[in-house]
């Protein structure tokens, strides 16, 4: 996170030009209110954020108690914009072939739910990662946004992992994971340093999903917080490609 005051300042006098466009954040539906701007000053890239009111525990429910919604509880205040520099995505090896390379995000990146409603829709159940609201932003906006600038990359597969692929990070000892400040602020669930993250697991019910908690292990069944409109799950990238 940008800290510098007279960065902040020149970041901000670039906010004002018309080359920029403000992007919603998707808090709520048609949210204009929350929002985000990629900008560039002296050759390095920036993400400004800011947010009107605090990101609501659960997606499209707006009935909430500012003290104990994670963006505050991270210390971060609303009616305010912050800077973030884009830095290098860092990443842990989970397997290799002579072909392929599977990684892992070593840091969380963002926060947001898993879908955006608890009804069944389209003959599919709201906890099914492959017809999620957060499969189509990981492989849409997120793609785009990590791998912008990387058109020689030959991505084969970006998601989330699945708890098979989880027991490998486990024996591996990445699973315990540090968000950055841009997840912190977008509201992720922490604990002391580490943070919770989203895995590709179906829960007890239709609308129950699994997370990993910031101590590293699986969400014990029928957890509460664990519904599919819970926007406090970190998002943890995993990346499979050809060599």
């Amino acid at each position: 996170m940008v800290t510098d005051k007279d960065l902040i300042s020149k970041l901000k006098m670039l906010l004002k030009q018309d080359c920029y466009v403000k992007q919603s954040l998707n808090y709520m539906p048609n949210d204009n209110e929350n929002w985000f701007c990629d900008i560039v000053h002296q050759n390095k890239k920036y993400r400004a954020l800011y947010f009107e009111n605090y990101r609501s525990l659960e997606y499209n429910n707006l009935e909430e108690i500012d003290d104990y919604l994670c963006q505050k509880v991270n210390k971060f205040i609303k009616k305010k914009v912050y800077f973030f520099e884009y830095v290098p995505v860092t990443w842990n090896t989970l397997k290799e072939d002579k072909n392929t390379k599977t990684l892992i995000t070593k840091q969380i990146l963002d926060s947001r739910h898993f879908n955006d409603s608890l009804v069944d829709e389209n003959h599919s159940y709201p906890n099914e990662y492959k017809h999620s609201s957060l499969k189509v932003w990981i492989e849409k906006s997120l793609r785009k946004t990590l791998f912008s600038d990387w058109k020689e990359l030959k991505i084969l597969e970006i998601r989330l992992a699945n708890f098979d692929e989880f027991e490998a990070i486990q024996k591996l000892n990445f699973h315990q994971v540090k968000p950055t400040d841009y997840a912190k602020a977008q509201g992720v669930y922490c604990t002391g340093k580490y943070a919770a993250w989203w895995i590709d697991k179906k829960g007890e019910t239709n609308n129950l999903v699994h997370y990993i908690t910031a101590e590293g292990i699986i969400s014990p069944p029928g957890q509460p917080d664990s519904i599919v409109t819970r926007t406090d799950g970190g998002i943890r990238i995993l990346l499979k490609i050809q060599k």
